[in-house]
């Protein structure tokens, strides 16, 4: 098979289509983003056709090194409007393509979404462990439920042409995806939408807030989990008159949950970071169905909270060989961390 791609070069003098030999096993689209050797270094061009064969001897051919996205960049309707706007306006080729290429998106600056799937496991009241009335620890990784969840969401990320994953979740890598309009949906945290380096205010396209989808139709409530780097505040051990000062972390933080709060949620996140009622609405709902969960917020890396980080880096899609490899060591550590807790909460 034999790709017909242009180089993202801004030079008349490269200004054509150059044919390049597709890999076995390459899953390769017209409109996906390659990297192609190109004189003495690599860079990166547009696959536009795919052909049988090539005017050009195949001893001259050079092969593509990667396709560098998960999904097809240039839809049809665009690739045809470069041809028209080529005639029209006598554009370069690559002057037409990154019209329609967010520049993050370019030289590598957004690679791969790896969201952390326990937010998802949460908003479909799915479970990982819990505490069961005999105050034990109960490991429900491979329960129907959370294993369903999981299947589907393995299936999206490896098979799904328009899911992005990326390498990390922190901030930076989620302020150049949504607020740039790289991405239809992104999970955010909710005071994404007032951060200042986000700068969600000017974000030049429309946008909505939806909370975490339900597992079916069936489950009667939204859930939200809070998120694991969630700050609080501790006594230090050194503290002589721990009642006085008990009393004022108290006093704080009915002051924070009454007051603050609620003026943080009304003034600045929902009249400033929302654009319609509807997104109001949707900002209450996930408000009033937030939840804790213990395997998250004290995961650490060394439970099963982030496990599908480990699948996907590997390339491994095989939950159950993972889970029975991984289940006694996991168990071990959620059940050290709930007695370290039941042993607090008793001194």
């Amino acid at each position: 098979m034999i790709a017909r791609v242009i180089v993202d070069i801004r030079n008349s003098e490269v200004d054509k289509i150059f044919d390049y030999i597709v890999p076995d096993g390459m899953n390769l689209h017209a409109g996906d983003r390659v990297r192609v050797p190109f004189g003495k270094r690599d860079t990166e061009g547009f696959c536009i056709a795919l052909s049988e064969g090539s005017e050009v001897s195949s001893s001259r051919l050079k092969p593509i090194k990667e396709r560098l996205d998960a999904f097809t960049c240039v839809n049809p309707d665009m690739l045809a409007l470069m041809e028209f706007m080529r005639r029209k306006f006598y554009l370069r080729y690559a002057d037409c393509l990154r019209l329609f290429v967010p520049p993050q998106m370019r030289g590598g600056k957004v690679g791969e979404l790896k969201r952390l799937y326990v937010e998802l496991v949460d908003g479909a009241d799915a479970k990982i462990a819990e505490v069961n009335a005999n105050l034990e620890v109960e490991q429900l990784i491979d329960s129907e439920k959370t294993l369903d969840v999981l299947s589907t969401m393995s299936e999206l990320f490896y098979t799904n042409s328009g899911t992005i994953v990326k390498t990390d979740a922190l901030s930076s890598t989620r302020r150049d995806l949504f607020p740039k309009s790289v991405v239809l949906f992104e999970a955010m945290q909710v005071n994404d939408l007032v951060r200042e380096d986000f700068d969600m205010r000017n974000m030049a396209d429309e946008f909505g807030v939806l909370p975490l989808p339900k597992y079916d139709e069936a489950q009667a409530e939204y859930y939200t989990v809070v998120d694991g780097g969630s700050d609080i505040m501790v006594v230090p051990a050194t503290v002589t008159n721990t009642e006085l000062v008990g009393a004022i972390v108290e006093a704080m933080s009915a002051a924070s949950y009454n007051d603050v709060i609620p003026a943080y949620i009304g003034q600045a996140i929902e009249q400033k970071g929302t654009r319609d009622e509807e997104s109001i609405a949707m900002l209450d709902k996930i408000l009033d169905s937030v939840k804790v969960d213990f395997t998250y917020i004290y995961d650490n890396w060394q439970g099963f909270a982030f496990f599908m980080q480990d699948l996907l880096q590997a390339k491994n899609r095989d939950l159950m060989s993972y889970i029975e490899t991984n289940r006694s060591a996991k168990l071990t550590f959620y059940e050290q961390l709930y007695e370290a807790f039941d042993e607090m909460k008793n001194q």
